[in-house]
């Protein structure tokens, strides 16, 4: 496996840090007691509920606005786990700020260097990938599985009609396919499109686009042939 650089060692760790202490000063220092106060009886401050309250209120602050349910569903399950070990964390320490910052400080910075070596390798895949396609599969005119990548190389791409669309499509679908298996699912095309800015908003909506694209709307599983397919049916949506 490649080793981040030294500066994407140094940055994340700082970012690490610097999350850490934030985060925790808010959801353990600041609103966990104000919430074991509330919850509680009168004069009996609730812990338990202030950290189950908290807790809950720290998953929620990770929600993304842009992201689908399902992905907003898997973040706040994930954020609860670890948001209530911190909170643990900070109350078994006497409430001390340092041990649940230490421990989600470097629990971030184990976070973002393994996304960043996996997006590294993932790019390096899909580019090696595309470059070898690109070398390799030329458009046969007695084909008709290939008319697509003919309409493909007469698109212009940043001002030139040089096969630069067709290289961008391959590079997107090899990003797409996280398990380099040479396809790509529903949920890595959903992936992809959303790069590309057209994500279907739901399943009937992506069943529409595949029975237009290909005449497939049950397809659980593209080739890079129907990716560019998808690909020139939205890119026609908008011309």
């Amino acid at each position: 496996k490649k080793k981040p650089p030294p500066a994407a060692t140094v940055t994340s760790s700082l970012i690490s840090l610097l999350t850490g202490v934030c985060e925790e000063l808010s959801f353990r220092v600041i609103l966990l007691p104000v919430l074991a106060l509330r919850l509680g009886a009168p004069g009996a401050p609730s812990v338990e509920l202030g950290l189950a309250a908290s807790t809950l209120s720290f998953a929620v602050a990770h929600i993304s606005f842009g992201g689908g349910l399902r992905e907003n569903l898997v973040t706040v399950g994930l954020q609860c786990v670890t948001g209530f070990w911190f909170g643990v964390a900070y109350v078994l320490s006497g409430f001390n700020l340092v041990v649940p910052a230490a421990v989600h400080g470097a629990y971030d910075a184990f976070t973002l260097l393994e996304t960043h070596v996996r997006v590294t390798s993932q790019i390096e895949y899909a580019e090696r990938m595309a470059d070898e396609a690109m070398a390799t599969a030329r458009p046969d005119p007695t084909v008709l599985r290939d008319e697509v990548w003919r309409r493909v190389e007469t698109v212009e791409w940043l001002g030139k009609a040089d096969r630069g669309f067709e290289r961008y499509i391959r590079t997107l679908f090899f990003l797409a396919d996280s398990d380099r298996d040479g396809g790509i699912d529903r949920g890595e095309l959903r992936y992809a499109l959303r790069q590309f800015g057209r994500e279907p908003a739901s399943e009937e909506e992506m069943d529409t686009l595949l029975e237009r694209a290909f005449g497939d709307p049950e397809a659980q599983r593209l080739d890079a042939e129907q990716f560019a397919r998808v690909v020139l049916e939205l890119r026609d949506d908008l011309s």
